[in-house]
């Protein structure tokens, strides 16, 4: 991800609170501002994509993340991507193949085919 100046106008309470996370956290308040701008900016993208406005891939993009990044930061903020277990057990597993747990409790298709 590219980074590019942009002017900002920043109340001076929270140019303190920064200044203050800084100093405990060994970092500039600049650090400080883009974190929290990072971090509210990931929120918002994480809602929408809970909304269906937007779809992973170009998330993960956006935020620069991978797409397995996302996958497994989705379900710590609640938010379940893929069809649910009730829509899987109800609408079947489509063209993926059946699985099976075996004996040493390890999970293997239970048929394979080729084309």
């Amino acid at each position: 991800m590219t980074n590019r100046p942009y002017p900002l106008r920043i109340p001076e309470g929270i140019l303190q609170l920064a200044e203050l996370r800084g100093h405990e956290e060994r970092t500039d308040k600049t650090t400080a501002v883009r974190q929290w701008l990072y971090a509210a900016a990931e929120e918002y993208a994480f809602k929408r994509l809970a909304e269906g406005r937007l779809t992973l891939s170009p998330t993960a993009e956006l935020l620069d993340l991978s797409v397995y990044d996302m996958q497994r930061k989705a379900p710590e903020r609640g938010i379940e991507l893929g069809a649910t277990a009730e829509q899987y057990r109800r609408e079947g597993c489509g063209p993926v193949c059946p699985r099976v747990e075996t004996s040493s409790g390890l999970t293997t298709a239970s048929h394979i085919s080729y084309i």
